[in-house]
């Protein structure tokens, strides 16, 4: 607690460095040189090596190169001077949003699956490893059962981490072959609104946003669903045979569904996912302009998007993609895939207007 009460003043900053030198598989010295360098970057700004290391909340050492450090704002305009750095910018806050529905995507229709559905096309996602940034999981929901999976996927480089509630004995996990991992990241949070409870360290889900998104993302088959007895069906999410890694970023202090997520911790949390996922999902929503947004999360600079690899990073913006005045409209969108073009066109299924 003595760090962050010396440092309540300070704000989170990240400063973004470009492309890092060691390329895309570091040894661990590249890493520690990686970091030693951003405390070497901050030291004459803050007047010690040691005050440098104090105030780096995460250092970006592996893919993306920069750090999140609290920082005073005389410190980062000063910072921003140095001519290594390309960016320096508040580690903003994010709210959570939600999205719905794949029978507007041609998935399934009428209750059966089409013989076009993207679904057989992509085998349902299978052995894909889907990461999800926010509010954590609930591991006993039915729609994360690894019924019908078979070992993890090779590419699979999570070590094992399920940071799911401190149980005992040791060896037990609430992981399986469907839901493949589990981590928290809350230190840029903590830094800003002080230290959680011990028993909200923790990847649970204690307000649902998280399930739910991940269950949307890539639920299994879910047998039974219905809405207080109505509609009996089979819930599933848009990759069921997919695999799924839950990130929780986004922390609430009393549980009431009142969510924040600091960029720093996001950022290091994809930073973390980079190594061993194939697809990064996210729902979320901040108060700054579009280009920032773009800028921010999609790596629209100079080297940042090197780092990305084979990584899809599907980002959905609420409420700025669809007037909420209207049920659905049509959108038509040109995706370039390397030497490749691809249209993608939805249906319009507004519905119409009654007569006056």
């Amino acid at each position: 607690m003595l760090l962050f009460n010396s440092l309540s003043d300070h704000t989170t900053y990240i400063v973004y460095l470009g492309e890092h030198s060691h390329g895309q598989t570091p040894s661990l010295r590249d890493l520690e040189s990686a970091t030693n360098s951003h405390h070497h970057l901050l030291a004459p700004v803050l007047g010690s090596h040691e005050k440098a290391k104090e105030v780096v909340i995460y250092s970006y050492n592996k893919h993306i190169n920069g750090f999140a450090a609290l920082l005073e704002e005389e410190e980062a305009s000063e910072i921003a001077k140095n001519p290594s750095v390309i960016s320096v910018f508040l580690s903003k806050e994010y709210k959570l949003h939600t999205t719905r529905s794949w029978d507007f995507l041609g998935m399934e229709k009428y209750g059966g699956i089409p013989t076009e559905s993207a679904w057989l096309k992509g085998k349902f996602g299978e052995d894909t490893v889907i990461a999800n940034l926010d509010s954590g999981v609930w591991p006993e929901h039915p729609s994360f059962s690894d019924n019908g999976f078979g070992p993890l996927p090779s590419t699979w480089r999570g070590n094992g981490v399920c940071q799911i509630d401190h149980v005992s004995p040791p060896n037990k996990t609430f992981c399986n072959r469907k839901l493949i991992g589990a981590r928290i990241f809350s230190s840029s949070y903590e830094a800003h609104y002080g230290k959680l409870d011990p028993s909200k360290h923790t990847a649970r889900d204690f307000v649902g946003h998280g399930t739910h998104t991940m269950s949307i993302a890539a639920g299994n088959f879910a047998p039974g669903a219905t809405v207080f007895g109505n509609g009996n069906g089979t819930a599933k999410g848009g990759s069921p045979k997919a695999r799924i890694a839950a990130y929780k970023v986004c922390w609430s202090a009393n549980d009431a569904g009142l969510l924040d997520n600091v960029l720093s911790d996001y950022l290091w949390a994809k930073a973390v996912l980079l190594t061993s996922t194939t697809v990064a999902t996210a729902g979320l929503t901040i108060q700054v302009p579009l280009a920032a947004i773009v800028d921010t999360l999609t790596g629209h600079a100079p080297g940042f998007m090197d780092y990305l690899g084979a990584l899809s990073v599907m980002i959905g913006f609420t409420g700025i993609n669809i007037p909420s005045d209207t049920f659905s409209k049509s959108r038509e969108t040109a995706v370039e895939l390397e030497n490749e073009s691809l249209n993608i066109r939805t249906e319009e299924l507004t519905p119409p207007r009654s007569q006056d």
